[in-house]
């Protein structure tokens, strides 16, 4: 860095969860979906995709698909992880 020195503030610490504000579907294909979602504060969303039906999954398995491969928890049926930033 071309200076030796840089200046910055500590805000608070913020202790409120981010809210969930609005989501939908912006565009639907048979092989593809654009989906949005809005939130109070920037977030990591975690998601899974699958067919109508399917069993909810504890958290920790829509963060990390090997968990439910691992507990053996994965249906017969296509399911797709992801996540995105608002960062």
């Amino acid at each position: 860095m071309p200076v030796k020195e840089m200046k910055f503030e500590i805000l608070d610490i913020d202790t409120e969860k981010p809210l969930l504000i609005n989501y939908y579907i912006v565009n639907l294909e048979r092989c593809y979906m654009y989906f949005r979602i809005s939130t109070s504060e920037s977030v990591w969303a975690y998601y899974l995709l699958s067919r109508k039906g399917t069993v909810k999954p504890p958290n920790d398995e829509i963060k990390n698909q090997s968990l439910r491969i691992a507990r053996n928890h994965k249906p017969d049926v296509e399911e797709v992880h992801g996540k995105n930033s608002s960062l």
